[in-house]
């Protein structure tokens, strides 16, 4: 970590001597101008033309796995343009890159050769919302649970491998939050960006994630209704339906809560949660006397659900007072 002494330049007026390094790296001369904002806890200083940040990697070698988790990983630390070269790059390849880049908001291929492709990102920055993006991921949360446990009590096997296509959508949209955070980090976030602080960003990347794992548990229940033979034993179904239902309200309460920092909501969806543990240790109990694992894979899933939703209402109390110390 390095520091800078504040020195006072007149009566009302202070400078900060900017480190070398970091004007060298931004290619800044004399005279160029710089953007800042700040709170009570930040100053955020970036140049004002921020030129595009590229990376050129060799993939020659890579596994398909291992390219696509190359290419994520670049797209989160916030990367423009993405050159991926190879003496040949194999109809494969090309595929996998393809399959890839459908689920990177913003990514598309901007030049192809036999020995190159270029991925970048289009999107306007300034365009992007925080809020927006959190409000699609808790309404695509909230509709995937809903219609995996429907799949699973009704045994539909066609909505369930439409959910477990549609958390694509889902990680494309946390995999934006992420990169989006991790520019901000970097000092790469746009000059009108809507945001107020770091401290704002970093909660929603938060929610962002526990939301991403509330879909994987969706993505889980309706996997469990692919495979399964035949649905669910009469008792053991309504007692999960009962459950379900009683505990998938709560993601959209907690979404209020999020949205408008509400601690005292957060604290009472956080105690209410906590009253249904008793009846989760009960059902569970009678699943293993009967030896049910696909029904104790659908209840594990909810009691994760209630711990998710409980991580968030914890969050939202943090930040209530986070935010009240800007």
């Amino acid at each position: 970590m390095n520091y800078r002494t504040i020195q006072s330049t007149g009566g009302s007026s202070y400078s900060l001597v900017l480190p070398k390094r970091w004007v060298d790296l931004n290619r800044l001369v004399n005279k160029d101008r710089v953007y800042f904002e700040y709170n009570q806890n930040s100053l955020i200083i970036r140049p004002e033309n921020k030129p595009v940040d590229k990376k050129s990697i060799n993939i020659t070698g890579l596994g398909l796995s291992e390219l696509w988790r190359e290419i994520i990983a670049l797209y989160l630390i916030g990367y423009d343009e993405i050159t991926l070269h190879s003496e040949q790059i194999e109809k494969e390849t090309r595929t996998a890159i393809r399959e890839v880049i459908q689920r990177l908001a913003g990514v598309e291929i901007g030049l192809e050769t036999k020995k190159q492709i270029v991925l970048k990102y289009i999107y306007n920055p300034e365009e992007f919302s925080y809020q927006k993006s959190i409000n699609l991921m808790f309404e695509m949360a909230i509709n995937m649970l809903s219609d995996g446990f429907d799949s699973y009590l009704h045994n539909d096997k066609k909505l369930a491998r439409d959910i477990m296509d549609r958390d694509k959508a889902m990680n494309k949209f946390s995999f934006h939050v992420r990169r989006n955070f991790n520019c901000l980090l970097m000092g790469k976030a746009p000059k009108k960006s809507r945001y107020n602080s770091l401290l704002e960003i970093k909660y929603f990347e938060f929610i962002a994630i526990q939301l991403e794992r509330i879909a994987d548990h969706a993505v889980q229940i309706a996997a469990v209704t692919a495979f399964q033979e035949k649905k669910a034993e009469t008792d053991i179904h309504v007692l999960s339906e009962e459950f379900s239902v009683e505990i998938i309200p709560y993601l959209s309460e907690i979404k209020i809560a999020v949205m408008k920092i509400d601690k005292k909501h957060a604290h009472r969806i956080i105690n209410e949660l906590e009253k249904k543990e008793k009846e989760i240790y009960k059902l569970w109990a009678n699943l293993l006397r009967r030896n049910l694992a696909e029904t104790m894979v659908i209840l594990g899933s909810l009691d994760r659900l209630k711990g998710y939703i409980a991580n968030i209402a914890e969050r939202v109390i943090s930040q209530y007072y986070l935010t009240e110390q800007t």
